[in-house]
């Protein structure tokens, strides 16, 4: 997947197209990789593109996902978060979110 990949194919009528390939992001844990998809659909005249960001991640014993997708482009900034708190969390930094009272 370190390469771009482009897609495509026709189900139910419905023509996919779109791209796979290694995306830009910070190291995080003891080691990283990050990856993007970009996926557009259309049928009857009606489209929609969907953005679909993944890192996979190495924090000590355990062996991390985030999988992060939007219509449009997935805001980076926001997956970088979601992967920190999760890094945090492992490495005991966060305590468990406390219910809504």
């Amino acid at each position: 997947m370190n390469a771009c990949k482009q897609v495509s194919f026709t189900s139910n009528g419905t023509k996919v197209s779109g791209s796979v390939g290694k995306m830009s992001f910070p190291n995080i844990g003891d080691g990283s990789h990050a990856y993007n998809m970009s996926l557009s659909a259309s049928k009857s005249g009606l489209s929609v593109t969907v953005g679909l960001d993944m890192v996979l991640f190495k924090k000590g014993p355990v062996d991390g996902e985030i999988i992060y997708f939007d219509l449009g482009t997935p805001d980076v900034t926001q997956l970088q978060t979601f992967v920190s708190a999760s890094v945090d969390r492992i490495e005991g930094k966060t305590p468990p979110a406390s219910s809504a009272q």
